[in-house]
């Protein structure tokens, strides 16, 4: 199939009232190559139903994006999502592409899939749906220091989902980590090292915490995600065996195409965000009308900032309010 209605900035646009009638896989793929203000459900459906007629044309897209990125829009969608529904799939043939792609030169990564994809939970379980049990490929982008902190974090963060989801065991994972403390992590890289000590938290990794406490104390850990106090704390409260909250580990998880997108803010009606505005300073207003004895305190599993699960921006806000965490309390 030709990939370069992928590129064209002005493909057919197919209304979404026809496609049952008439949809094809080529159609399917320009109408998600398009941003029109809404999830297009049907052509996600449809194409979800073609899984081996699509993979191929799906890594053929991801081989074009590796070589002509610097000419493609920057409004286009197509590759968001080619690698959710990659992931859907598990295919592991799209895992050393996906690296490939974060590994782009200069804000490359970013261009291709937006900063919330790159930044965000999605881009961790996506690395994790399509591992292909190659851990050197995974590792390079994680120790590249030409590449941008955020895109080093988010191939990190996917550590944390490997051993969650089974396809690492933990001393995998403690070993690596151990090696990042050891030297192999800079000094000056603040955000990746307070996304290492969220990850040691969260999986409850104790035989790391004298190593953390000691990188805190040398001020290697961004303070704005979490201090030393909020880590000590954690673990003073919690611990592995009695911590039943499943809120983060809902951020580990295998892709599913649909129920990771529709929720996205961008596919939102300007209707629904002014409900959720509506819930939102309702709660806000409850909130404020306690007295400080009533008021929640601060759950010692779900942390308002913390490291490596730090609520990213496309995220549902953890005050329940129903708004992406970037429309509500993150400002």
């Amino acid at each position: 199939m030709d990939l370069h209605f992928m590129n064209d900035k002005n493909p057919p646009i197919i209304e979404q009232e026809d496609m049952n009638q008439s949809l094809t896989i080529e159609m399917a793929l320009n109408n998600i190559s398009q941003y029109k203000g809404f999830f297009p459900k049907a052509d996600v459906d449809y194409l979800l139903t073609k899984k081996e007629e699509i993979i191929p044309i799906l890594l053929d897209s991801l081989d074009d994006a590796l070589v002509n990125y610097p000419s493609i829009p920057n409004d286009n969608m197509h590759y968001v999502f080619a690698l959710y529904l990659l992931a859907h799939f598990r295919c592991k043939t799209a895992f050393p592409k996906i690296m490939a792609l974060l590994e782009l030169p200069g804000e490359a990564a970013f261009h291709l899939l937006g900063d919330d994809m790159v930044t965000d939970y999605g881009m961790k379980n996506i690395i994790a749906s399509t591992f292909n049990g190659d851990l050197f490929l995974l590792t390079k982008v994680i120790e590249n220091q030409t590449l941008n902190e955020y895109v080093r974090a988010s191939a990190l963060s996917s550590f944390n989902a490997l051993c969650l989801l089974e396809l690492i065991d933990k001393e995998t994972l403690t070993k690596y980590l151990l090696e990042l403390i050891d030297g192999k992590l800079e000094k000056d890289q603040p955000h990746l090292w307070a996304i290492l000590a969220g990850m040691v938290m969260d999986l409850y990794l104790y035989e790391l915490i004298p190593r953390l406490v000691e990188a805190f104390n040398k001020g290697y850990v961004d303070p704005d995600y979490t201090s030393l106090e909020d880590f000590e704390d954690w673990f003073a409260n919690s611990d592995a065996t009695t911590n039943t909250d499943k809120h983060f580990m809902g951020q580990y998880h295998y892709i599913d195409a649909i129920k990771d997108m529709e929720w996205w803010d961008c596919f939102q009606s300007d209707e629904d965000r002014r409900k959720n505005e509506i819930k939102v300073s309702k709660l806000m207003n409850q909130l404020l009308s306690l007295n400080d004895s009533e008021r929640p305190i601060k759950s010692s599993t779900i942390p308002f900032q913390r490291a490596g699960i730090k609520t990213g921006r496309n995220d549902p806000c953890p005050c329940g309010s129903g708004l992406k965490y970037k429309k509500c309390c993150l400002h």
